[in-house]
C-alpha cells in the first residue's frame, strides 16, 4: 500500500544521505531504487483512487507477490530479506483474503525494517489442505508485545486483517533476538 511505499522511500532516502555524507556521493542503484519508490508511491494511489489489488500486478497469485517483496525495499537490504513458500495443497481462499496475507506480511517486514533495525527478516508462508500460516520473523531489537501501543496502527492493522481473515494471529518475542509475527488461518475464510 501507499504507507509501505512511503516507507520504503524514506529508508532509501536515508540510505542516501549516508552514502552521500560518507562518501560526497550516492551510487546510482540508490538513487534508482527510490526513483521505483516514488513509481511504486504512486501506482498506490492510483489503487486507491481505482480500488485494485495490491496483488493486481500478480494476477492475484499471492506467492508470486510475497517473493516481489525484496524488490520494494531498498536495494542496500534487499538480500536481508527471505521469502520461503512451502505448499502442501493449493491456496484456495478468495482475492481479499489473499490480500490481507499479503498485507500482514509486508507491514511486518517493514515494520521489523523500520522499527527493530532488523538486518535479517524470514518470510514464511505454509499451505496445508485446512490451514494457512504466515510467519515473519525478524532479528531486530524487539519489543514487549504485551505493553499496550495505542499508537502502533502497523500492530492494529496486523489484527484487524486476521479478524478479517477468521485467524488468529500471535506477536512474540524470539529467544535471544527479535520478534515472530504469526498468522494462522482456515483455508475456508471468507
Amino acid at each position: 500500500g501507499l504507507g509501505q511505499s512511503l516507507t520504503g522511500l524514506h529508508l532509501g532516502v536515508a540510505g542516501v544521505r549516508r552514502m552521500a555524507e560518507r562518501d560526497g556521493v550516492a551510487k546510482v542503484e540508490a538513487v534508482l531504487f527510490i526513483s521505483g519508490a516514488i513509481r511504486d508511491a504512486m501506482q498506490a494511489c492510483d489503487q486507491i483512487v481505482l480500488g485494485l489489488s495490491p496483488l493486481h500486478a500478480t494476477d492475484g497469485d499471492l506467492v508470486a507477490a510475497l517473493h516481489r517483496l525484496p524488490a520494494q525495499l531498498p536495494p542496500a537490504v534487499r538480500e536481508n530479506l527471505v521469502i520461503d513458500v512451502r505448499a502442501e495443497a493449493a491456496l484456495r481462499l478468495p482475492l481479499p483474503m489473499r490480500e490481507h496475507l499479503y498485507q500482514i506480511a509486508r507491514e511486518a517486514v517493514n515494520n521489523a525494517f523500520k522499527h527493530a533495525e532488523a538486518s535479517r527478516i524470514t518470510v514464511s508462508l505454509r499451505v496445508q489442505p485446512t490451514v494457512i500460516s504466515l510467519i515473519v520473523e525478524d532479528d531486530g531489537v524487539g519489543f514487549d508485545p504485551s505493553v499496550a501501543r495505542p499508537q502502533a496502527f502497523g500492530l492494529q492493522s496486523l489484527g484487524l486483517r486476521t479478524t478479517a481473515l477468521r485467524g488468529r494471529l500471535h506477536i512474540q518475542r524470539r529467544a535471544g533476538r527479535g520478534i515472530s509475527v504469526s498468522c494462522r488461518c482456515p483455508q475456508t475464510a471468507g
